[in-house]
Parts: C-alpha cells; sequence; structure tokens
C-alpha cells in the first residue's frame, strides 16, 4: 500500500550575497583617511533606479583583449567590474602594512623623548621641569596618535584580507557597452576611450554619496583654496568642503577646458 506522508510548504527566502559593502567616507583625524575612491557615476534614464559607472576601457577590459566594441548579451557571459585588480590589491595591502610600519618607527621614537622628558622632569631647574612636562604631555598625544593609527590599520587589514581577498567578493557589476580604443576621433582628434558598467547597489553601502571627488590629504585646505583662486580675479571664491568631498555637476564645455573663465 501507499505510505501516507505530511508535506510542508514554506515560503522561501531570497537573501543575495553582495560581499563586503564599501567605506564610508571618513574625517581627516581618522587613520583611514587615505583610502579608496572611484570612477563617475550616471543614473539610467527613464526613471530606472539603475545606477551606471563610466571608467576608461583600458581600465575596464584588459589590454590583451581585442580591441572591439563590446556590448552586454543575456546569452553570453558578463565581464565583472572588480573593485581593485590583483595587483592594485596587493598594492592596497603592501600600503597598509607600509603605514603601520611608518606609525611603528614613529611611535618607538615618540616613546623614547617620553622618557627623557620625564628623566628632566626629575631635575631641580624648574623652567626646564615646566618645559619638560609641556613637551612630554605634547609627544604622548604623538604617542597615542600613532598607537590609535596602529590598530584601525591592523583591523582594516585584517578585514582587507578575509573580506575583499576572493575576487568574487570584489565585484562592482557589470559592463554593458564600451567602443574599441581610437586615436584622432572627430574634429579636436581626441582619445576615445570609455566604457559604460551597472553598479550593483547593494555593494556601494550606506556610505555611497554620488558624484563627489575627495580631495585628500595631500594638499591643506588653504593650500588647495589658494591654487584655485586666479590673481587679478578678487571677486571669486572658491569654498573648501568641510568634509573634502567636492559635489561634481554639470558638463564643461570644450572652450572652457582649453580656457577657463573665472567663477565658472
Amino acid at each position: 500500500g501507499y505510505q501516507i506522508t505530511d508535506v510542508n510548504f514554506r515560503k522561501s527566502i531570497y537573501m543575495r550575497e553582495a560581499g563586503p559593502q564599501l567605506l564610508e567616507p571618513v574625517n581627516d583625524l581618522n587613520p583611514l583617511v587615505d583610502v579608496g575612491t572611484m570612477a563617475l557615476y550616471l543614473a539610467d534614464d527613464g526613471g530606472s533606479d539603475n545606477l551606471l559607472g563610466l571608467s576608461c576601457r583600458h581600465v575596464l577590459i584588459e589590454p590583451k583583449e581585442a580591441n572591439v566594441v563590446y556590448v552586454s548579451h543575456p546569452s553570453t557571459p558578463s565581464k565583472d567590474v572588480l573593485l581593485l585588480g590583483k595587483r592594485a590589491s596587493t598594492n592596497l595591502v603592501d600600503s597598509i602594512k607600509l603605514r603601520v610600519g611608518r606609525h611603528g618607527i614613529a611611535a618607538k621614537r615618540w616613546g623614547k623623548q617620553i622618557e627623557g622628558f620625564e628623566e628632566r622632569g626629575k631635575g631641580i631647574n624648574a623652567a626646564d621641569v615646566e618645559r619638560a612636562k609641556a613637551a612630554r604631555m605634547e609627544t604622548q598625544g604623538l604617542l597615542d596618535k600613532a598607537e590609535k593609527a596602529m590598530e584601525a590599520l591592523g583591523i582594516l587589514l585584517d578585514q582587507v584580507n578575509k573580506d575583499w581577498k576572493k575576487l568574487s567578493k570584489r565585484i562592482l557589476g557589470h559592463i554593458l557597452r564600451s567602443p574599441p580604443i581610437r586615436l584622432g576621433v572627430g574634429e579636436q582628434r581626441f582619445t576615445e576611450d570609455w566604457g559604460i558598467f551597472r553598479i550593483d547597489w547593494a555593494k556601494l553601502g550606506n556610505g555611497f554619496q554620488g558624484n563627489k571627488t575627495d580631495l585628500g590629504t595631500k594638499l591643506s585646505s588653504d593650500e588647495s583654496t589658494i591654487k584655485c583662486f586666479l590673481r587679478g580675479h578678487g571677486n571669486w571664491e572658491f569654498k573648501y568642503p568641510e568634509d573634502r568631498l567636492l559635489p561634481l555637476a554639470g558638463i564643461i564645455t570644450d572652450d572652457l577646458m582649453r580656457a577657463p573663465k573665472c567663477g565658472t
């Protein structure tokens, strides 16, 4: 005879694995301030939620591949866009290790200096004792900052090695279209080198802020402002963003690229 079996039907829950998300921007005092940036973002037309990225073809497609037009098709495997290629990933790890090492060297030096200031603090010259005390406190602040930086960078290094090591964890999206690289295009003889790719929203995380360029820390805010100030144009002012992230908007014409105008 037949055996009676109970069958339960349950609603399945689909959870998409996007891997680790991008890091959020940090302020100037954060030890991770010099980590990361990417390309130009575009919104897909027609009220869609699709987010596109624009980059150079030579960045998206390896030069060993044929220099022909590429168009994504559902019936063929997609070309993934990786956040950090193999070389860039290795360089990132090496740069973090280098920063940790540099902070370690500085920390040892400041530790020795603090010992010297403490010995001077035992002297009988009251003025020198006060100077040693002030110097020790200032140097202790530098030592504390270096130790916090080493700790934060160590956590980042562990995160990179754990969450970002596999290529499958660094897929940002896939290429939609990229024409072949061409030289001398149009009347102005420009070089055509671009590719459009669709971005995985889940990969961006909450730190995504759209098209902004990080002015970085190589130049201070006053140095950057002075470089943007044109002599003889006192009525023009560049406002350095407090978070270093300068919003990008609009399109610069060819004429303005050749002859920039004040305040444009």
